[in-house]
């Protein structure tokens, strides 16, 4: 029976196996088909015709997917959208259950014998022996379960458990979906194919399996097959190595392919043998060789220079020396070929043939590398790139920044990050000789013109290889013109201190010589080889000096890039400028200011200059901002002091922050008068008059000295505990609103936010505090239970309340409203909750059957896919209706099975293709590399693990979708305390058993203390340091690494100081 119905957005390719035709619908009140069998006179399964489930989904649509997902457990076959409802376990493939009928059928003792299939068969209306009359093993059982013990078990209770050959042979005519990829090959008792040097062997009742069944997933391999013209498995030609130049398709998607047609499949691997090589094409001989589908030209006398062990590594260098490979010219004109022929994977086959370039000279090594380059200044593409792919390169080194990048293309930055970093890796991989060259020939300098480095260029080549540098990841950098080993703080120091320094000693009126500066130059740069000091004087007169007379000088002084925002900003927008919403605007203006200061800075990077000063640059509204001069003029110490000094009045030890708003109640006409209209503005003009005042860690909340500002929503918890379980809405106004100035919006946020706060229809209560056992919340739960399915539709819980009102007054239950948020909590899976007052019977609304975390999780496995955060955001809270709680809580329960494979995207672990067992491996590969390092206080993830190309390789495989990066190595790290990671973000990793004894952020800086610095530091200097590998951001150390309420630290915050106490002096 193969059909299709449209319905809806679902085209359902629907097969019912032939023997399931007769099998009796279940008959008890269970299973949802004994419900609705009698209203459309069906009697076995073989009356569900495709017009029967047309009348269900038009009629009973609530009941519709339902009964998909039970005769999909029953055995019948699904496609297209619909084939989430298969199963694909492959413990068990294979065999099926039959129940005899001369066996009284019974109902199963989930509480006893049954109990472990208990979760297996419930959800898919499963009580009864009969019900498991004809179903597929894998359909009953789960991965873990041990086929011999559970055949065993049935056979005790009186199945036979068939194999599906003897089921067809003995004229039953079952056809069981085994969901499964397969392809196979005839040859008397076995059927036989060869793959490249792999062969795989299988059963030859395989023979007559069809390439078109729906059972057969679709893929690239069975795509290709059915566009050949293969029908059966029979059909197929032993020698399929033709399967391998399907793109993406390596060994691995064949073997896979072949096992789910047989799960008995067999295969071995050619031994190794030496191979002709006598016909094959040399270096030699064409004078060039290949290397991904580019001709790369070779001079003559190349083709003698010796192969080296030390580039190829033992395995390959032997290889070599069996098919007498000694020199340049010996090796394949196609070399990846040859090393493919001899069993490498793609990814060695790419590196190896990189080697041959670092047998080149150097300066040929240039000439491609500016070869290479030509091609971005020409615009043409190279044949291995695809289209899109050529375009993001071309754009980022034409200077397009990624955000600008990822909007053309309607894709994420990481993901343009991810392809520009691949795209220019395989292109320039090849030269990492000449990289290495570059920076130990920087090594001499402290920094050095990109001109003089890579002088008699042409300057359109410069500028690409400009571009280049600053784009991909190498051991040097460049900023403006020049080259350095440096990051970006430390080289900007020593620019800043090459273009002053000259001033250092001489007053300002000094007239400097065109010798007495080159003298300088030249004394500052000790190497002399590559520098053209000419060039070098010509740009420190340009940039340091002012022309006096003929060859005589006066130095001008400079201002720092925050300081020229800052003029920009209070001469076109002092009044304010939404400084995010409109920054195209202000860049604009700032370039039209300073043309050459800021041509390569980034948006983020002139936005963070802008508001790094916050005694100039005013946060006034969220995101708004105001130049210091248009402040009114009465604004000082003097007319703040009073409001400064109400603030602290408020705060106790029973309230310890306190939002600015709350002044406006207070002092509304003073600060009407001096024009200071928002909570952020007062606090941004009290943190610059009363430093020291309050801990200003957020704007608009003010935290009482010596304390941390606490999370909203524990406040709103702690302070309705504190009041016995209950407040009214009316002192909840008084207080949060009045006394702590908190709006309306944000006190609804936050509440709406927390787990154990629910709203009365006067007030709130807190969840703890309730006084009822779960027993007693049950009997309710029954009650309304009966309700609802008495009635197959909606209740009202005001109902409810009031019918067991005594009941639930006892139990501190206040109202309705309580009652429908505890059932909410208590039973989320036993109703649709919708809206206050109604609860409705599960699938009412369409609804999925599941808890909160397996809706969740359920989202990634039917859609199959990545997402980015804001995506699944509006999928639940925006397109469903879920609290925000709910949203965190679904997310927080499925963290082991949802991870972020990029920054702010995520999938599940099916989709990464990750297990247990990997997981356990990389553990094993990370574990090792830690001790390995043992003598480092600090591992960057991102710096020491992930640019680890080489311990990367030792990662387990993941699908060819994602690849290591931070976000996906934390995202998995984060799930498990098998070691040490650092830093808000993350970004540091330590074995749990560090010999330093570094368990948390606090010990770490202990150690800083003891070995880097002193025993005591400043803020700056540790913040500095602490950015450079990314530790805090470039503002602010986190607060909770320099103190902390939990325990005792053996250093202390002494003003701008962290000093440890051991050399402090107590008095």
């Amino acid at each position: 029976m193969d059909t299709k119905l449209k319905l809806g957005d679902y085209m359902l390719n629907y097969k019912i196996p032939s023997l399931l035709n007769q099998k009796r619908l279940p008959s008890h009140k269970s299973n949802i088909l004994s419900t609705i069998k009698e209203k459309y006179g069906w009697e076995t399964y073989g009356d569900i015709t495709i017009e029967e489930l047309k009348k269900l989904y038009k009629q009973h649509i609530a009941h519709f997917w339902t009964v998909i997902k039970y005769l999909s457990f029953q055995g019948v076959g699904f496609s297209g959208k619909l084939q989430r409802y298969q199963f694909f376990n492959e413990n068990g493939k294979g065999y099926t259950l039959v129940f005899d009928k001369k066996n009284k059928s019974t109902i199963l003792d989930f509480e006893y014998k049954y109990a472990f299939l208990k979760i297996q068969l419930e959800p898919y209306g499963i009580a009864e022996k009969y019900d498991l009359h004809l179903v597929p093993l894998h359909h009953v059982i789960n991965e873990h379960m041990k086929i011999e013990e559970v055949i065993t078990f049935f056979q005790s209770e009186g199945f036979d458990v068939l194999p599906e050959e003897t089921l067809n042979q003995s004229g039953n005519n079952l056809s069981t979906l085994l969901n499964s990829t397969e392809k196979e090959k005839s040859i008397e008792n076995e059927l036989v194919f060869s793959v490249k040097e792999k062969t795989y062997i299988l059963s030859s009742v395989k023979r007559d399996m069809s390439l078109k069944d729906e059972s057969i997933p679709a893929s690239k391999i069975l795509r290709v097959l059915n566009n050949y013209g293969y029908e059966k498995v029979g059909d197929l030609p032993t020698d399929m190595s033709f399967l391998l130049d399907i793109p993406n398709v390596a060994q691995r998607s064949v073997e896979k392919f072949f096992f789910t047609i047989d799960n008995n499949l067999t295969f071995k691997k050619e031994t190794p043998t030496k191979k002709k090589v006598q016909n094959l094409s040399r270096i030699s001989t064409e004078n060039s060789f290949l290397f991904i589908e580019e001709q790369i030209p070779l001079e003559e006398e190349f083709m003698t220079i010796p192969l080296e062990r030390k580039y190829w590594g033992n395995k390959m260098f032997e290889l070599l020396q069996v098919h007498d490979m000694k020199y340049l010219g010996d090796l394949p004109y196609d070399l990846e070929s040859f090393l493919k022929d001899n069993g490498y994977k793609k990814v060695e086959r790419r590196e190896l043939s990189a080697k041959i370039f670092e047998h080149l000279p150097t300066d040929y090594l240039k000439e491609l590398f500016f070869q290479s380059l030509k091609l971005f200044v020409d615009k043409r593409k190279p044949d291995s790139f695809p289209d899109r792919d050529w375009s993001i390169l071309l754009q980022r080194l034409d200077g397009c920044t990624l955000e600008e990048i990822g909007q053309h293309f309607d894709v994420t930055r990481e993901r343009i990050r991810q392809i520009i970093s691949k795209g220019l890796e395989k292109m320039f991989v090849r030269y990492n000789k000449l990289f290495s060259i570059i920076e130990s020939e920087l090594k001499q300098y402290p920094f050095l013109n990109v001109y003089d480095f890579f002088n008699n260029r042409e300057e359109a080549l410069i500028e690409k290889a400009s571009s280049f540098i600053y784009v991909y990841a190498l051991p040097f950098n460049i900023y403006g013109n020049y080259l350095t080993l440096d990051d970006r703080d430390l080289f900007y120091d020593k620019i800043k201190a090459f273009k002053s320094d000259i001033a250092k000693d001489r007053n300002e009126t000094h007239i400097y010589s065109r010798e007495e500066i080159e003298e300088y130059v030249l004394e500052y740069f000790p190497a002399k080889e590559i520098c053209d000091f000419r060039r070098l004087t010509d740009e420190l007169i340009s940039e340091s000096f002012e022309e006096a007379s003929e060859n005589q000088y006066t130095f001008k002084q400079r201002i720092s890039k925050t300081r020229m925002c800052q003029i920009v900003f209070e001469k076109e927008f002092a009044n304010g400028l939404a400084v995010y919403k409109q920054k195209d605007l202000f860049i604009k203006k700032l370039h039209e200011y300073f043309p050459q200061e800021f041509k390569n800075d980034t948006a983020r990077s002139i936005i963070a200059n802008l508001t790094r000063d916050e005694h100039v640059i005013l946060l006034w509204e969220i995101g708004y901002f105001k130049h210091i001069s248009v402040v009114h003029p009465n604004v000082s110490k003097e007319t703040l002091a009073p409001i400064k000094d109400w603030l602290q009045s408020q705060l106790s030890q029973d309230i310890k922050q306190i939002n600015t708003n709350a002044a406006f109640g207070e002092f509304g006409d003073i600060l009407s008068s001096l024009e200071i209209d928002t909570e952020h503005a007062l606090f941004s003009l009290l943190k610059i008059h009363f430093p020291e005042a309050f801990n200003y860690s957020r704007s608009p909340t003010l935290v009482m000295i010596g304390h941390e500002r606490k999370e909203k929503k524990k406040i709103i918890e702690d302070y309705v505990k504190d009041c016995d379980g209950y407040v009214s809405n009316e002192e909840l106004s008084r207080h949060f609103m009045k006394n702590l100035g908190w709006t309306k919006t944000m006190y609804e946020q936050y509440i709406s936010a927390s787990e154990l706060l629910l709203k009365t229809s006067d007030g709130l209560i807190h969840m703890n505090c309730l006084d009822f056992e779960k027993d007693d919340m049950d009997r309710i739960f029954r009650y309304a239970k009966q309700k609802t399915l008495s009635l197959q539709n909606s209740y009202s819980v005001e109902t409810i309340f009031e019918e067991r009102k005594s009941t639930l007054l006892q139990m501190g239950v206040k109202d309705g409203k309580v009652l429908y948020h505890l059932l909410e909590k208590y039973y989320s899976e036993e109703f649709d909750f919708t809206r206050y007052p109604h609860i409705h019977p599960v699938g009412k609304y369409k609804t999925d059957q599941f808890s909160v975390a397996g809706q969740f999780e359920t989202f990634f496995l039917e859609n199959n896919d990545y997402f980015l955060r804001d995506e699944i955001y509006k999928e639940f809270v925006q397109e469903r209706g879920w609290a925000m709680s709910t949203y965190y809580m679904a997310y927080s329960k499925n963290r082991e099975k949802i991870l972020e494979v990029f920054p702010d995207e995520f999938a599940h672990i099916e989709l990464i293709e990750w297990t247990k067992e990997k997981e356990n491996q990389l553990f094993q590969v990370l574990e090792g590399f830690l001790t390995e390092n043992k003598d480092k206080p600090f591992i960057h993830i991102e710096r020491d693990i992930i640019a680890n190309k080489n311990l990367v390789k030792q990662f387990p495989d993941i699908n060819l979708l994602f690849d290591w990066n931070h976000s996906l190595l934390v995202s998995i790290l984060e799930n498990t305390d098998a070691f040490v990671l650092l830093g808000s973000k993350k970004v540091g990793i330590l074995s749990k058993a560090n010999e330093f004894g570094i368990k948390s952020e606090h010990e770490y800086l202990s150690y800083l203390l003891k070995n880097k610095y002193d025993g005591y530091v400043k803020l700056a200097e540790l913040q500095k340091y602490l950015f450079s590998i990314d530790m805090c951001r470039k503002s602010s150390i986190p607060r909770y690494y320099l103190t902390s309420s939990e325990k005792e630290l053996d250093y202390e915050l002494v003003n701008d100081e962290l000093i440890l106490k051991e050399l402090m002096v107590r008095g």
